[in-house]
């Protein structure tokens, strides 16, 4: 990477405390809120390069860039995020049910073709309106995804490939007033095993 243009707002006063320019190297952003998303995604035409080069990336002020803290993900629930994206395999929590919607669906995609993920299992998809997406006691519902089917009875589970990466999208039916109204926010997964 190279550090920006002299007039560029990465060189202007980036957060309290800091007013040189950003050493080389380093993306400056400055946030109007202490919580940002970022979405990387491993180059062509070497992915397995780009993964390790993701593994790689920190983010933190500059101020503390003299003893950087570990990266700290969490969702808008305060509980931790898988932070290494290359390794999502296994089983999650997903987020507390949305009472009485009709319908709620995850669905997995595949990451390099942007298609639905295609398995042995021949099933991208599970939907309540056919598969067990009862809550558990805590009122999450749990979901495994993998290449192999769940050692836990009862988990609905659908296939990936090893090594495969994905990305869920979930798609909700019919739901309440509370989806409506803010009370019920989705959370990120988070993983159970």
């Amino acid at each position: 990477m190279r550090s920006p243009p002299d007039d560029h707002p990465a060189r202007v006063r980036s957060e309290p405390g800091y007013d040189a320019a950003a050493p080389n190297g380093y993306q400056v952003r400055r946030l109007l809120t202490d919580h940002f998303l970022v979405c990387t995604r491993a180059p062509f035409p070497d992915p397995e390069q780009g993964k390790d080069y993701l593994r790689t990336v920190k983010l933190y002020p500059l101020a503390e860039a003299g003893d950087p803290p570990p990266n700290d993900f969490t969702d808008t629930s305060g509980r931790q995020l898988i932070a290494n994206p290359c390794e999502v395999d296994g089983t999650f929590g997903v987020w507390e049910a949305l009472k009485r919607a009709l319908d709620l669906d995850p669905l997995l995609y595949d990451l390099d073709t942007r298609s639905e993920i295609n398995t042995e299992q021949f099933k991208p998809v599970l939907t309540s309106l056919r598969d067990d997406l009862t809550p558990n006691e805590n009122g999450d519902i749990v979901l495994d995804f993998g290449p192999s089917r769940p050692a836990q009875a009862g988990v609905p589970w659908l296939r990936t490939d090893p090594g495969a990466q994905w990305f869920a999208y979930f798609r909700v039916y019919g739901p309440a007033e509370a989806a409506f109204d803010g009370s019920w926010k989705p959370s990120d997964f988070h993983k159970t095993d």
